[in-house]
């Protein structure tokens, strides 16, 4: 039997920008497609964005609850990647990374290249007996 190839670890991204503040579907929009080409540059992106489909935005308390449970992913990424506008949680998860010492990054091609000099874009092979 063949050993089976997988792709290595990648950069685990975290995706910090506007949601709630002005137009919901457009930051919703925003975060996706910057979601899509840290994919396609063979990272791995958490993207808070996407919580809007599971809980939507009912009100203050909710949105707390939400940003507690998105600093756990900020805490658990190699990086974040900040999106431009104003958002009050985006940057308090900017404050908290760099509190831990996890490097936040406001321009896309130097996200990309910190992950290739890193090694972690994916493209490393591994075999698996």
């Amino acid at each position: 039997m063949e050993p089976t190839v997988f792709e290595r670890r990648r950069l685990k991204v975290y995706v910090a920008g506007p949601i709630s503040k002005g137009d919901v579907a457009e930051n919703v929009a925003k975060g996706i497609e910057y979601g899509k080409m840290m994919l396609r540059d063979g990272l791995a992106p958490y993207i808070p964005h996407l919580d809007t489909f599971m809980f939507g935005h009912s009100g203050e308390s909710e949105w707390n609850g939400l940003l507690e449970w998105d600093l756990e992913w900020v805490a658990a990424s190699d990086a974040v990647f900040r999106i431009a506008g104003e958002s009050t949680g985006a940057d308090l998860e900017v404050k908290v990374a760099r509190s831990l010492g996890i490097p936040v990054f406001f321009n896309y091609a130097m996200l990309v290249d910190y992950a290739f000099l890193k090694g972690l874009t994916g493209k490393q092979k591994v075999r698996v007996p």
